[in-house]
């Protein structure tokens, strides 16, 4: 992986990153207000997308497609999934339910963590980024893991049980 940081001030906009295993880092300057579009993600890796008006377009058209998924559904989801393999083996992914939704949090989302939209009921993305997670069911259909599509990355994550409290 590689760390990121960006940020908006008075008209202008910069992003930073840097990738530890390739020793590769970029600096990108804006002299307008909103984000770079993923220049800088997309100079690391160039299978990240850079984000152009029609990208934007094509987003808000999947969401308004956005499939209905039952709240039933969408606790059984809901949880902490830890990082199986690659560059972010061990880290702890969340997917919390928010109203008639979920939200994946981790490390490197925004504190508000990336909305989740449904495709289907077990597939979902997130507009922001190229980004779709496949979650797979035991016979209850509670998750026990997910696949997770990422800017031409895959991995998987799976399920890490609940702490049971004493009684």
């Amino acid at each position: 992986g590689f760390v990121a940081f960006g940020g908006q001030t008075a008209g202008f906009a910069a992003t930073v990153a840097y990738d530890p295993a390739t020793r590769l880092g970029v600096v990108v300057l804006s002299n307008g207000a909103q984000d770079d579009g993923g220049i800088g993600w997309h100079l690391l890796r160039p299978t990240f997308p850079v984000t152009t008006a029609a990208v934007v377009a094509e987003r808000r058209q999947r969401v308004a497609r956005a499939a209905h998924v039952d709240g039933t559904r969408l606790d059984a989801l809901a949880g902490t999934y830890r990082v199986a393999e690659g560059s972010t083996k061990g880290d702890l992914l969340t997917i919390e339910r928010q109203a008639d939704g979920l939200v994946l949090h981790s490390s490197t989302t925004p504190p508000q963590g990336l909305r989740l939209y449904a495709n289907d009921a077990r597939t979902f993305f997130a507009a922001e980024v190229d980004l779709t997670l496949a979650f797979e069911t035991d016979g209850r259909n509670v998750a026990t893991g997910f696949t997770l599509r990422f800017a031409g990355f895959e991995t998987r994550a799976d399920r890490v049980p609940e702490a049971r409290g004493r009684s």
